[in-house]
């Protein structure tokens, strides 16, 4: 069961890549301590091209 989840737009100055706007979700677990946080771009932008490139580093 999930107790919160959240979608949010976030702007991170990487050191390599530079500004990026991302979006991000997270999501909360009962009776842990356990969050799961995923960030992602639009398909085609600049960061999405950014983030694919820093998955291969």
């Amino acid at each position: 069961m999930i107790s919160e989840y959240a979608c949010h737009v976030k702007g991170i100055d990487h050191p390599g890549a530079g500004p990026l706007t991302v979006s991000y979700e997270i999501t909360h677990f009962p009776d842990t301590e356990l969050s799961l946080l995923v960030y992602s771009a639009q398909p085609g932008s600049p960061e999405e091209e950014s983030l694919r490139v820093m998955a291969k580093a």
